[in-house]
């Protein structure tokens, strides 16, 4: 058996013991952020640096199913990131993401890969899916990652199986996206660098949550010296 169809059979099993539980298990309370997402400063970039918040539509915030949300596009002469921060509490059934969003777009998935993000700050560092997209001419390139129980985990397999078996009271996905510049290893260096500045604040919008997984603690910003 794949690792893939492995996962997916560990998932049903697990499906189907929480079934069994349902008339017995209390229900899930929802958790707020612990500071309004709308809260997150828009000059996290520092100087030379504008944002706009982004419009998105009542319809698109009802499937993705989010309380709570920060869209936002971060723009420096040429160049502009794209923020998308999505808070959703409950359980993860409506799990919405880009490899969901974007071909809906006219976007073509043409590569991706699992990174660890270094120089956030954080521990332990943050894993991101990245993506590389194509619509017509334009070359796109995605960071995201959710954050459950204290730290960030790209696979929605994983955030499927922890609903049903740890039931985290939220979730938040967060998208950084925007053009490519140049090569891969310079597009990294631009948007890892930007998620260094992005993540360490706004990790304190997101409550305790439920404990870490094993030998992990929770994504905190770490001291650094004077």
């Amino acid at each position: 058996m794949s690792r893939l169809g492995a996962l997916a059979l560990i998932v049903w099993i697990a499906l189907g013991a929480r079934l069994l539980l349902e008339a017995t298990t209390p229900e899930r309370e929802s958790l707020p952020p612990a500071v309004p997402l709308a809260e997150f400063p828009a000059d996290v970039f520092g100087p030379g640096w504008t944002s706009e918040d982004l419009d998105i539509s009542a319809k698109a915030l009802q499937i993705a199913g989010v309380s709570d949300h920060v869209y936002r596009r971060h723009s420096a002469g040429a160049r502009s990131l794209d923020l998308w921060v999505g808070y959703v509490t409950g359980g993860a059934s409506g799990v919405h993401y880009p490899g969901i969003c974007f071909p809906y777009q006219g976007m073509k998935l043409e590569n991706s890969d699992t990174v660890t993000v270094p120089g956030t700050g954080l521990a332990p560092d943050p894993v991101f899916y990245e993506t590389h997209w194509t619509v017509g001419s334009r070359h796109v390139y995605c960071l995201y990652s959710f954050y459950y129980l204290g730290h960030f985990a790209p696979e929605v397999a994983k955030l499927r199986l922890a609903d049903l078996t740890e039931r985290p009271r939220y979730h938040a996905i967060v998208v950084l996206s925007g053009d490519f510049e140049g090569s891969l290893e310079s597009t990294r260096e631009i948007y890892f660098g930007a998620l260094g500045k992005i993540l360490p604040p706004l990790v304190e919008h997101f409550p305790p949550d439920g404990d870490a997984p094993p030998d992990e603690s929770p994504a905190t910003p770490t001291d650094t010296p004077d």
